[in-house]
């Protein structure tokens, strides 16, 4: 019987570790970087509009989202990425700013995963298209 008690406690306080340890990694290889959008939900970002995914550093994703700037946590939870909540600034802009980042926030908050394509980044998220992000290279 000792056994057996000992055994069923020694599991229980494993499960509870488990359900305690923080959520699993970024993806592979993004710490540290920095990506531009060309496509949110699809849709050509246009010149004017500045949408940025960057990895500041592990569990963290800042960067523009059209018109404001954002930062917030970022994991993959149950094979599924999640993006937030975003702490953002409260600019007022006008169309296209304002549209891409409403599509990139609704995005983030929906976002399932990402995955590289080549040299691009590709963030899905259910109920959009996806958004496709090149790396960051400064002129």
């Amino acid at each position: 019987m000792r056994t057996t008690v000992a055994t069923t406690s020694l599991l229980l306080a494993l499960i509870g570790c488990t359900a305690a340890d923080p959520p699993g990694p970024l993806p592979e290889g993004l710490a540290g970087t920095r990506w531009i959008a060309r496509t949110v939900a699809g849709r050509t970002v246009p010149e004017d509009v500045a949408v940025s995914l960057e990895f500041p550093e592990p569990g963290r994703v800042a960067g523009r989202s059209g018109c404001n700037r954002y930062t917030g946590p970022i994991a993959v939870i149950d094979g599924r990425l999640v993006i937030g909540p975003l702490a953002m600034t409260r600019m007022a802009c006008p169309p296209p700013q304002s549209e891409f980042e409403t599509l990139f926030v609704t995005a983030a908050e929906n976002a399932e995963r990402l995955a590289r394509d080549n040299s691009a980044l590709v963030l899905f998220a259910s109920g959009q298209e996806p958004s496709r992000f090149l790396p960051f290279r400064v002129p």
